[in-house]
């Protein structure tokens, strides 16, 4: 595997015993139309290096290839990916919602807040509480805040105005009680090459950890397979859903049009979805099928290791003593993600 990318923003995977070759890209992303010359950087590379396959891993690298495509594909093969206009429709946390409400697919009231002076104290919002304000651009847990009632949002906006604003725009949507799921797929102009059903169990011990299986959920693959039918996606993607505690229905949060942090873990599924990137790349007939073993792993060792030895928590060396020698490889050093096919692949990240 020969890896391309920024090198602040890849310290640590430089030397990862995976990666047989870095390469530090000398032009940065700019997120505009006028990458010209990292577009040439990465052909020269594709040229000197001989690639047959290139593969964006990132949110940013998808987009550029997306936008790029057809200069790419004079010289190599590259990984299929969503086009420019239903990335920026299905990452936009406010147009998937409005997405999912005109193709009436479930998903929490919402409203979109643009500005602090949107937010009149006097005024109430169409909306249940607790609340959760989430930037419409952002990723992880990035600017997220929950709110109890009304006055707690307009306290917060009162007495943090400058990291409001920073925030915004942003959703308001409404917050439930529930159980955490994601749809795991890989698709090709709408239809499903791989998919997996990604269940989370979180341990609240002293420290910590968040715990992963795959399952058989008809609702949560119904719903997954509607998103990529109707939004004709192509490429990776995860979607965060919830199982409301209180009606046991599935509701869409957000997309990721992208690979996601755990996609590891995937592996004991029986799905690699770095080797359907690759291959779909030259095969769009390409098919794996989800293993769906139920069989949980620990997402990661770290927090595990330091509740079993440092806070000595009887449960966490329950987790420990299961641990299969397989596990531990595929945690520690993402044992067999890359492809088995015989030709060299360059990641772009």
């Amino acid at each position: 595997m020969l890896v391309a990318g920024n090198l602040n923003r890849n310290k640590l995977f430089q030397h990862h015993p995976m990666c047989k070759k870095f390469i530090a890209l000398k032009n940065t992303l700019r997120h505009s139309d006028n990458d010209d010359d990292l577009v040439e950087e990465i052909i020269e590379i594709i040229k000197r290096e001989n690639i047959d396959v290139l593969l964006p891993s990132s949110f940013d690298c998808i987009r550029l290839v997306s936008y790029n495509r057809d200069k790419f594909k004079l010289h190599c093969d590259v990984m299929p990916t969503p086009d420019l206009a239903t990335i920026l429709e299905l990452d936009d946390k406010y147009k998937f919602y409005l997405f999912c409400k005109k193709n009436n697919i479930p998903h929490p009231p919402s409203l979109l807040l643009e500005k602090v002076e949107d937010l009149n104290p006097d005024d109430s919002i169409p909306l249940n509480f607790p609340v959760i304000l989430k930037p419409v651009l952002g990723s992880g847990e990035e600017g997220l805040e929950i709110f109890k009632s009304k006055s707690d949002m307009d306290n917060y906006f009162k007495t943090k105005p400058d990291k409001a604003s920073a925030a915004l725009p942003a959703l308001v949507q409404e917050l439930f009680d529930g159980e955490d799921i994601d749809f795991n797929g890989f698709a090709v102009n709408g239809e499903i090459k791989a998919w997996s059903v990604m269940r989370t169990i979180f341990y609240n011990g002293k420290n910590p950890f968040r715990l992963t299986d795959y399952i058989e959920y008809d609702e949560v693959k119904k719903l997954g397979m509607e998103i990529v039918k109707n939004s004709n996606f192509s490429g990776p993607l995860n979607i965060d859903m919830r199982i409301s505690k209180e009606d046991g229905r599935v509701y869409l949060i957000e997309v990721n049009p992208r690979f996601w942090a755990r996609g590891h873990t995937s592996l004991m599924d029986g799905v690699n979805y770095v080797d359907v990137g690759i291959r779909t790349a030259s095969d769009d007939t390409y098919c794996v099928t989800s293993r769906k073993s139920g069989k949980q792993w620990v997402s990661s060792l770290g927090p595990l290791l330091s509740s079993a030895f440092i806070y000595w928590d009887k449960t966490c060396w329950r987790y420990l003593k299961n641990l299969s020698k397989e596990q531990i490889e595929y945690v520690l050093f993402t044992k067999y993600f890359l492809t088995t096919a015989k030709i060299k692949q360059m990641i772009f990240r």
